[in-house]
Formats: structure tokens, sequence, C-alpha cells
């Protein structure tokens, strides 16, 4: 999308059985705020019945909700632990308010090593989390569930967690899918740096 910086298929690879993870059933995107002409008619394509938020209240209200056309079905499923919501509120504060010493406050002195090291894990541990995730692949098990889309404000951790999940259901490598996780930062690293930018 050109809209967005981390909108793709979550099928596509390889499974451990020679197989491949079918395409067009899965997308997961970063949000989707304010899709061009293009952008609707992309996802118009794509036949898209359902559409799951991963963000939190807050982020919905301050970034403002998904625009993915009519006839998609949206649920929102914050998947927030106590320090994935702490974290969040403050990045939320620390970019709107060009707050360098909230930013160093919320990620220095090794802190967002520390989260990109455990953030995965805490969060698959959190009983909300793991029972958001156990609605959608309900969901995605249904006769009507797919084709569905996923999404948190960046795409790439609670998205990418959920997308880890699905790939190893079905059987893609652990390798592949590490991957995959990491396409996140190739494709936002244009967005991560002006958001340094801004914060400069």
């Amino acid at each position: 999308l050109q809209s967005t910086t981390n909108t793709r298929d979550v099928g596509g690879l390889p499974t451990a059985d020679g197989g491949w993870m079918r395409r067009g059933v899965l997308f997961r995107t970063d949000a989707v705020l304010a899709p061009t002409a293009a952008d609707r008619e992309l996802l118009a394509g794509l036949g898209l019945r359902h559409a799951i938020d991963f963000r939190s209240q807050p982020e919905v209200e301050s970034l403002g909700g998904n625009q993915f056309g009519d006839g998609v079905q949206v649920r929102v499923l914050p998947l927030v632990d106590e320090g994935t919501a702490v974290l969040g509120e403050a990045m939320i504060r620390a970019l709107r308010d060009r707050d360098v010493a909230l930013a160093v406050e919320t990620l220095g002195d090794g802190r967002a090593r520390e989260l990109g090291l455990l953030g995965p894990t805490n969060l698959v541990r959190s009983v909300t989390v793991r029972r958001a995730f156990a609605e959608v692949l309900r969901l995605i098990a249904s006769d009507d569930g797919a084709p569905l889309i996923f999404n948190c404000t960046a795409g790439k951790d609670r998205t990418g967690v959920f997308a880890a999940l699905v790939q190893r259901l079905v059987g893609v490598a652990d390798e592949v899918i590490v991957d995959d996780y990491l396409l996140s930062n190739t494709l936002r690293a244009d967005h991560n740096a002006m958001s340094y930018q801004h914060l400069s």
C-alpha cells in the first residue's frame, strides 16, 4: 500500500514438509489510517471479510481507526500487557510532543534492547493476549473467516507475533519465520529514520 510501510501477505512461505503456506488468505499491516485511492482499490481486490485491530484504545484514539472499506467486519482485540501499554502510551506522547527526554527515559539504558528481546515472550504469556489469539484463530478456521487482515500500530511486534504463530501452526520452519519477522526492520527503516529525525 502507498499509505503504509508494512503491509504484506502472511503466506507464500515454504513449509517444512515441502509445501507452501497459501497466499491471499491472511494479510498483516501497520495501521491503515489514510489509504490512497490506489490503496482502496487494492484493498477491495483482496476480498477482505474481517479485520482485526490489535491496538489499545489510547492508540486508536490518538491515531484514528483503520480504513479498510465497506463490507469488512472489524474487531478490536487489544494485545497489550502492562509493559506494552505503558510503552505505547509513552512513545505516542514522546513523538507527539517531541519529548526526547521521555523517549530516552522509556527506551534508554538498554530498555529498548530488553523490550525487543523479551517483548514477544512476555506478550504471549499474557492470558488476555492468548485468549485474543485463540479468538482470531477460531475466526480464521470458520467458513467465512478469510480473507482476513490484522494490524497493530507499526505492524511489527504484536502483528509479527501473531503472524509467526500462524506460520508455525502451518509448518513454516523457525528460521523462515524469524527472517519474515525481521523483514519489518527493513520495511520500516525509512519511517523509523523520520521518527528519529522528528525527535532530534
